[in-house]
């Protein structure tokens, strides 16, 4: 694992040794950017959700309430679907740039001139 250091006028400055980054590369900043970028997602739509279900309780038969309340509770599950198809698409690219295939590969021999 490579150590995150700066260097000033060939002179490297370590962070301390307590100190153990997570991000030592570009994939690992983005997995950790998406990981947040979903769990706010997640907090943001049980927000919206139970914002909606309490303006649609507390209507109290005003159509232009009700209309509000579902349109805002409709919102929140197309959110909800669009942050798991984009969890999903973003397993798949992980999974396609990243393979740990289980399939035993053939040696491969180096061929000779004759």
């Amino acid at each position: 694992m490579n150590k995150l250091a700066l260097t000033i006028d060939n002179k490297t400055i370590s962070p301390p040794t307590s100190f153990k980054p997570e991000f030592t590369d570009l994939g690992s900043v983005i997995t950790a950017s998406l990981n947040l970028i979903f769990y706010i997602s997640g907090m943001l739509l049980f927000i919206w959700l139970a914002w909606g279900i309490m303006q649609y309780i507390f209507a109290g038969g005003n159509k232009e309430a009700l209309a509000k309340a579902r349109t805002r509770i409709i919102y929140a599950l197309v959110g909800f679907i669009i942050v798991v198809l984009s969890f999903t698409l973003s397993e798949y690219i992980k999974a396609v740039l990243s393979p740990t295939s289980s399939i035993p590969q053939p040696p491969i021999t180096p061929i000779t001139p004759p």
